[in-house]
C-alpha cells in the first residue's frame, strides 16, 4: 500500500477500500523511517455502504 499511495502523486482527495487497520511504531534512523507492527484490527463483516457507519467514523452528528 505505502508504494501504491507514494505513486498516486494526485492531491485530490480519493477513496480506499480496506479490511484492515495496523498500529505501527515508527522509527526513523535519519536514513530511513521503518515501521514496526503492534496490533491488526480486522474489518471483517463492515458495510461500507451504510451511512451511520461512515457518519460515525466521520464524527457526524
Amino acid at each position: 500500500m505505502e508504494t501504491e499511495l507514494y505513486g498516486i502523486g494526485d492531491p485530490d482527495p480519493m477513496t480506499m477500500t480496506v479490511d484492515r487497520l495496523h498500529l505501527v511504531a515508527q522509527y526513523h534512523d535519519g536514513a530511513r523511517i521503518t515501521w514496526q507492527s503492534l496490533a491488526e484490527v480486522p474489518l471483517k463483516g463492515v458495510d461500507l455502504d451504510d451511512e451511520a457507519f461512515i457518519d460515525s467514523l466521520l464524527g457526524a452528528e
